[in-house]
């Protein structure tokens, strides 16, 4: 089933809007149009804190949609699958969502960080057909990534939209 999401301001997701503690979404996927008129929009999850675990789930874009981006934060951070990610865990996902925002924009996450070191990014994949930042920091992979102690594990982006892996590090 194809939805339509829009919120006035944060926090928006095609399955959760905002998740934190130790949660755990798992084997699930999204189909949706996610728009945030101020920050984090994703096409799975909006946000998402410590705590938080993304295992084998997809978010993807309905084809015949009538809107350009799947995914739109009117401000910062929008992402294939997640807005923005922080402390949080994602395995064996992906994303064949397009995102857009005014600054970082990912084809997977708008922004990632892990401040522990314990948090990865592993064995994931976007594939959206477009990513754009409208002022800076658009990739492929990830608008914006800072990270303690680890790297991205296993993980490609759609090389094809010109856009290198990450935005900003």
């Amino acid at each position: 089933t194809y939805t339509n999401i829009t919120a006035a301001y944060d926090n928006v997701g095609g399955l959760v809007g905002y998740a934190n503690g130790e949660m755990r979404i798992e084997n699930c996927s999204a189909n949706a149009s996610v728009t945030a008129g101020h920050d984090y929009a994703g096409g799975l999850v909006g946000l998402t804190r410590k705590g938080v675990q993304i295992i084998r789930c997809f978010a993807t874009k309905n084809d015949t949609d009538q809107y350009k981006y799947a995914v739109t934060a009117g401000n910062y951070y929008a992402g294939g699958l997640t807005g923005a990610s922080y402390d949080t865990n994602i395995t064996y996902s992906y994303s064949w969502a397009d995102a857009k925002a005014r600054r970082y924009a990912g084809g997977f996450v708008g922004r990632y960080e892990s401040t522990d070191g314990n948090n990865l990014l592993t064995n994931n994949y976007a594939a959206g057909p477009e990513v754009k930042a409208e002022t800076s920091n658009q990739a492929g992979m990830a608008g914006y990534i800072e990270l303690k102690n680890s790297a991205p594990n296993q993980c490609y982006w759609n090389s094809a939209l010109g856009t290198g892996f990450i935005g900003f590090y």
